[in-house]
């Protein structure tokens, strides 16, 4: 990467140099600017202190993240949902990857979910079918005693 200098409109100079030295070499310009416009009293329309604030706040950001360890959970997931194949948690049956939502394995017929990260989780049918079966059971209770009301009332009109 090339720096280049300019004195007003004025060309100065090229020099090499990498990507560190040129943001640096930014945020002297940015800050050099900022002192100028606080001192002066001029505006450009242009926050030179925030581009400053933006950049700290930035290198703070990715300084939390990756002692967090959030960098890496991030590049796991981005691996997850890039891969082609996926594997069943039932039997460990390869095939191709789906969006988030609920699946099916063709192999063991295994229920499982999908989240929008790529996780793959195997949904939990036992709340379902004791949620059915309650459900089934109440209805079938009901349905027996209506039967015996209508039976008491139709006995006594006799």
């Amino acid at each position: 990467m090339d720096l280049q200098f300019f004195f007003f409109c004025f060309y100065v100079g090229t020099i090499a140099a990498g990507t560190p030295i040129a943001v640096l070499a930014w945020l002297a310009e940015q800050l050099l600017l900022g002192v100028f416009v606080r001192l002066t009293g001029w505006s450009f329309g242009i926050g030179y202190m925030a581009h400053v604030g933006g950049l700290i706040a930035g290198f703070g950001l990715a300084f939390c993240f990756t002692r967090l360890g959030i960098s890496a959970t991030y590049r796991e997931m981005i691996a997850r949902l890039a891969a082609p194949y996926m594997i069943c948690p039932g039997c460990k049956h390869s095939m191709l990857r789906r969006g988030a939502g609920r699946y099916r394995c063709s192999g063991c017929r295994t229920r499982f979910q999908i989240d929008e990260v790529g996780n793959i989780t195997i949904r939990d049918t036992s709340k379902y079918l004791e949620s059915q079966w309650e459900l089934l059971m109440t209805f079938l209770y009901a349905f027996i005693c209506l039967g015996l009301i209508l039976y008491r009332i139709c006995t006594r009109l006799r």
